[in-house]
């Protein structure tokens, strides 16, 4: 039932933007109309073979790197898609109201618009197209550029009843780490050296090393593993590393993954801080 409804949101949504994308292109020579309105549709196809695959097939084998892109690609995709169908059906909606109007008052004749400007619905259409396409681009450069987007922020903090001795201790904080997200080790280890430069004298990793599984970090352990710090390393589990939004077959595959990722700390020398009873 959650395949069949899914498909029918996805079908429902592209075929609403289609109108924009028909009513946009229809002045195009005949080759790039049907580039456009043709490749529209690429995107739909691959997201219905995803999403048939994903609930017919066996994702618990697939990558845990396959798993998150596919995830993030849909939402991505007709996330943005609803900007565009509330555009087009605000204008519908209007349309509507303004026909009902023009019935009473019995103006059904409506103006020809001027030759050197667009008609409402062709503005609309294009607007519609806009409202999709910009927060689409946002999250896709977010996505691309984001997960290797290091940048060392200090910030100095002044605690008045602290003991001398601590006077001056630095401490790095890197926090939602999501090891799925990586496609660039040479990146990710260009930000283990901005760590590393900062010569800090104890280490925390706050939450969220991976995105659902343990999996995702073992290809990095040779990255993280190079952290190191005079008063040690620390680390905190993280909502997602307690693989609260993964769907998995049973209650002792989480377990499993939970041991996982705290042999994971182990491998990468890090001291796991964490509520034995949280996972319970």
């Amino acid at each position: 039932m959650t395949l069949i409804i899914l498909l029918i949101f996805f079908l429902v949504v592209d075929y609403y933007v289609f109108q924009a994308v028909i009513t946009v292109s229809k002045n195009l020579s005949t080759p790039w109309k049907q580039i456009f309105q043709y490749g529209f549709w690429i995107p739909t196809i691959l997201s219905i073979i995803a999403v048939m695959a994903w609930f017919l097939g066996d994702p618990y084998r697939w990558s845990a790197a396959t798993k998150t892109w596919i995830i993030t690609g849909l939402f991505a995709t007709y996330f943005s898609k609803l900007f565009g169908v509330v555009v087009l059906f605000t204008e519908d909606i209007s349309r509507g109201i303004r026909s009902v109007l023009s019935f009473f008052t019995r103006d059904n004749v409506e103006a020809s618009p001027a030759a050197d400007t667009i008609s409402r619905s062709e503005f609309m259409s294009k607007t519609a197209l806009i409202a999709t396409a910009v927060p689409l681009g946002a999250m896709a450069y977010g996505i691309i550029s984001g997960a290797h987007d290091y940048r060392v922020r200090r910030q100095t903090i002044k605690l008045p009843n602290l003991p001398r001795a601590f006077d001056g201790l630095r401490i790095a904080q890197l926090s939602d780490i999501h090891s799925g997200s990586f496609f660039n080790k040479k990146a990710v280890r260009g930000g283990v050296e901005m760590a590393l430069a900062e010569k800090a004298d104890a280490i925390f990793f706050t939450g969220d090393l991976v995105n659902n599984e343990a999996s995702e970090v073992m290809e990095y352990i040779d990255v993280f593993n190079k952290l190191k710090a005079p008063l040690g390393v620390y680390s905190i589990m993280g909502n997602h590393d307690y693989g609260d939004y993964h769907r998995w077959p049973t209650l002792e595959a989480k377990r499993k993954n939970l041991s996982a990722l705290k042999e994971a700390h182990r491998l990468l020398g890090f001291d796991l801080l964490m509520n034995e009873h949280r996972f319970i």
